[in-house]
């Protein structure tokens, strides 16, 4: 019991970038950057309906994992658990957060060049 008990208090929780997202999106893709010791030696999976996997990109650096997300239209708001395995174990797990966006958040108006300032030097 007491193995077990250190086993899971040493493992660490996966740095995730961005650490949420939103529903109901124009673009249906996303990047995960995700960062743990060891993160690129494992194979992430994901169960949630809605959300699909598609890709995994590795760098030179074994500390750190790309995933390659489609959140499609009948993805619901809600969390979901990344499991990354190794070896047929789950080495880490992240609990991954999907918001529901606001109403009219597509009809907001950003940055513009109104909002810009010419400074004009004689």
């Amino acid at each position: 019991m007491l193995l077990v008990s250190v086993y899971t208090w040493a493992q660490e929780t996966p740095k995730v970038e961005p650490p949420f997202w939103w529903t109901g999106m124009k673009v249906t893709e996303l990047q995960l950057m995700v960062h743990a010791e060891g993160i690129a030696y494992t194979a992430p999976r994901i169960v949630y309906p809605g959300v699909q996997l598609t890709g995994v990109s590795k760098t030179g650096n074994p500390d750190y994992l790309f995933l390659d997300l489609r959140i499609g239209e009948d993805a619901v708001p809600g969390k979901f658990r990344i499991d990354f395995d190794r070896d047929e174990d789950v080495r880490y797990t992240y609990e991954y957060e999907l918001n529901e966006r606001e109403n009219l958040s597509a009809e907001r108006i950003g940055f513009g060049p109104e909002d810009v300032i010419l400074l004009a030097m004689p």
